[in-house]
């Protein structure tokens, strides 16, 4: 009775884990794309200096023409990981 007490409370920890992960990544889809694409509704989204830090006009890594496009620059699989300063 114990085990599959503790298998069940693994197994929705997990499922919970996952769910909120997928979430996360879709998240951060979004904001990657906000920021790369130079919109002007990103306040939704994130701060100035997150978008300053993203945005590679801003960070002065392409110059005032650059246009994001989404066939030519693809975000790719995100992994959501705990990391700290």
């Amino acid at each position: 009775m114990v085990k599959w007490l503790v298998l069940t409370l693994v197994v929705i920890f997990v499922a919970a884990y996952v769910s909120f992960s997928i979430w996360i990544t879709n998240d951060t889809k979004v904001i990657l794309v906000k920021a790369v694409s130079g919109d002007n509704d990103y306040t939704e989204y994130m701060n100035n200096e997150a978008y300053q830090k993203i945005n590679p006009i801003k960070r002065v890594m392409t110059d005032e023409s650059f246009h994001y496009d989404e066939k030519q620059h693809k975000i790719g699989f995100v992994l959501p990981m705990h990391l700290s300063k």
